[in-house]
């Protein structure tokens, strides 16, 4: 910033001698003014850099991952004997391409005075689960009550049918953690039958046979 006065231009804080000036003295401006005068002269001071703002970390609790409700049931008299549970196997026509109920009997071997609690979970065989490798049945898992003074419970799964032809296949179905009762037989195998024709069969039947004839 440059600014003239009293025959001196200050310039950048600098004072130099103002042009056509005849005397040393008029050119020239002691210490003490030469420090006024700097001291007068506006300048720009840089502001400071810019500094980045932190992002904000968040406080927010992730949310839990939903776990099931156990079931509370009457707990068992410690002197009682438990009854004992077992499962059926199930065997089912696959059907076409609809799905297919499968009932999957769960019994204790004596009526009890509290309800039965067990657990359930279905596991892949050669049938399997996954829709991306062609689904044959859908998964399930939970927990099943069998009632004080009652002796069974029906388990309803899903088979999936189609139209293509294969071998028979099994899932499983296995019993866990039992409440008031002993678990006798944990597993159950549901075996999935092929009820698709081979496409094959019967498309030569109506081939007509020409005789074969050759030039003379």
């Amino acid at each position: 910033t440059g600014r003239h006065g009293g025959g001196a231009v200050v310039w950048n804080h600098e004072i130099y001698a103002a042009a056509g000036s005849s005397q040393q003295g008029e050119s020239e401006i002691n210490s003490q003014e030469k420090l006024a005068l700097a001291a007068a002269t506006p300048y720009v001071v840089d502001p400071p850099a810019p500094t980045s703002t932190p992002t904000p970390v968040s406080s927010a609790t992730p949310e839990p991952t939903p776990t099931a409700t156990p079931i509370v049931v009457p707990t068992a008299d410690p002197n009682e004997e438990l009854p004992v549970i077992t499962v059926e196997d199930v065997t089912v026509a696959e059907g076409d391409t609809s799905d297919t109920a499968v009932e999957v009997v769960i019994s204790i071997d004596k009526a009890f005075g509290v309800p039965v609690v067990v657990n359930y979970q279905t596991t892949d065989g050669t049938a399997v689960s996954q829709p991306l490798t062609g689904r044959d049945y859908v998964p399930a898992s939970g927990s099943i009550v069998i009632p004080a003074g009652e002796q069974s419970f029906t388990l309803e799964l899903t088979v999936v049918g189609d139209e293509t032809e294969e071998a028979d296949e099994t899932f499983r179905l296995t019993l866990s953690q039992p409440q008031n009762a002993t678990i006798g037989d944990s597993k159950a195998i549901i075996t999935i039958t092929n009820d698709d024709a081979d496409q094959t069969v019967g498309q030569m039947d109506n081939v007509i046979y020409l005789p074969l004839v050759t030039q003379p």
